[in-house]
């Protein structure tokens, strides 16, 4: 089986590290105290900013934002091969890389991350199949490989729109994980063997 959600604790460390790393850089910082002055001239008001539709054509989207994390090792064999802190840095980098080349992408999607030492691999899919982003892609396998003991670590992002409820179950699979788990050995340390092998 490829799906491990009962993974919480090791789940709920790595959304608590990525949560506190993202409030400490996003913090705004705080203005200084404007000094006493004379009062200004009346100045005519500035014309009010256009509302934003929700959505439809020709209207801004509404963000992507992360949903949720899931393992698809157990807890005991992502921490042995990796430390929280350094995988929750590459899921927030991963997640903040999506978000900022959001551009057609679905309302729904999940990002599989495998990093093994000295190599990290994203795979994006949603419910009607792989998601094809080259510019995205790109811009995914620019991203510092993080400190791997040991094996390769898998962990699935699943990233909805403002809005939107996330789907409950499995997480999306690829194609290529599809066709390797009907090929024979369906734990996931064979798929990401046949999909992404070692160099």
């Amino acid at each position: 089986m490829l799906y491990h959600p009962t993974m919480r604790t090791l789940v709920a460390i790595l959304l608590g590290a990525m949560a506190c790393s993202s409030s400490k850089a996003e913090e705004p910082p705080k203005p200084a105290a404007a000094p006493a002055a004379r009062p200004a001239p009346a100045a005519r008001p500035a014309p009010a900013a256009p509302a934003l539709a929700a959505s439809g054509p020709g209207s801004t989207p509404r963000p992507l934002a992360l949903d949720h994390v899931t393992l698809l090792q157990t807890e005991s064999v992502v921490a042995e091969r990796s430390d929280s802190d350094s995988l929750a840095d590459l899921l927030k980098r991963t997640s903040a890389a999506i978000i900022a080349r959001d551009s057609g992408l679905p309302d729904e999607l999940d990002a599989l991350v495998a990093a093994r030492a000295g190599a990290n691999r994203v795979w994006l899919t949603s419910a009607t199949g792989d998601i094809a982003a080259p510019e995205l892609d790109a811009e995914l396998a620019k991203l510092t490989p993080v400190n791997i003991r040991a094996g390769t670590v898998i962990v699935v992002m699943r990233l909805v729109r403002a809005g939107t409820t996330a789907s409950k179950g499995e997480p999306f699979l690829p194609a290529t994980w599809k066709a390797a788990a009907s090929a024979g050995g369906s734990s996931i340390d064979a798929v990401i063997e046949r999909v992404w092998p070692p160099r």
